[in-house]
């Protein structure tokens, strides 16, 4: 399966005045298009692309509470 680069991103939050950890994450390219976003390059992680949406305004993001670090699908062994 094919791989893709995934960060963890900073946000305007206009709630607080500043920026914020977004609770997605997403591709360096999909995070600049969005309006003051900033990688945080220190959180690279190589993962599935299955994680990122693919054919939607949101393409190139994750779902919203996403971890690259906790196991995805069912347990299958004990």
């Amino acid at each position: 399966m094919s791989k893709v680069t995934l960060y963890q991103f900073e946000v305007y939050d206009i709630r607080s005045d500043g920026m914020t950890l977004s609770r997605s994450w997403g591709t360096r390219e999909a995070v600049v298009l969005i309006a003051g976003g900033r990688v945080v390059a220190s959180t690279a992680v190589e993962v599935d692309q299955s994680a990122v949406e693919s054919e939607s305004e949101l393409s190139g993001f994750t779902r919203i509470g996403f971890s690259p670090y906790k196991r995805q699908g069912f347990q299958t062994q004990v």
